[in-house]
């Protein structure tokens, strides 16, 4: 039988509104007896003595620990909760980053990360929307990530401010 843990990495950029996510997340596990596993890193010092970008980090030290956990337990697949407005942000920023046309390929449903696991990305085909819509229309519970509207990271800048002007053309 196929065992589901939920591994929540902690990035430390957001003080007692990350707690709560934490909090949010290990009380669900429990009252749904699933194995929870979490880890918290400042990234942001991190990210300053590495010399790398905030979201490059972030990155980095997440699929750290994803990999720590999937090794722990055998996992086959990490399985994030990535939905099609990333994968069309990735793709836009990888276009304007200069990459020639195979190169905007973006997130795919399932990637070989190491070559003992895959990550899956089951929610690609939805966007934002469609999931905040079923998760409210079904009254699940969730938590909104407020460091996703601060257009100082390069990602939330494509997605508030140049995203719709696309969207106003088509």
């Amino acid at each position: 039988k196929e065992k589901i843990i939920v591994a929540h990495f902690d990035h430390s950029l957001r003080g007692a509104e990350s707690d709560g996510d934490r909090d949010f997340i290990a009380k669900f596990c429990e009252e749904n007896t699933i194995t929870f596993e979490y880890e918290k890193l400042d990234i942001w010092n991190l990210a300053k003595n590495e010399k790398m970008s905030i979201e490059n980090a972030a990155r980095k030290y997440r699929y750290d620990f994803l990999t720590r956990m999937a090794k722990k337990y055998s996992a086959k697949y990490i399985l994030t909760a990535h939905h099609g407005d990333d994968r069309i942000e990735t793709a836009l920023f990888n276009l304007i980053r200069g990459a020639k046309l195979g190169g905007i390929h973006s997130l795919s449903w399932i990637t070989n990360y190491e070559w003992w696991i895959a990550i899956f990305r089951p929610l690609l085909p939805f966007s934002k929307e469609e999931i905040r819509s079923y998760a409210t229309r079904e009254h699940i519970p969730f938590r909104e990530d407020s460091s996703n509207i601060d257009t100082l990271y390069q990602r939330n800048y494509l997605r508030h401010e140049v995203l719709p002007k696309f969207e106003s053309i088509n």
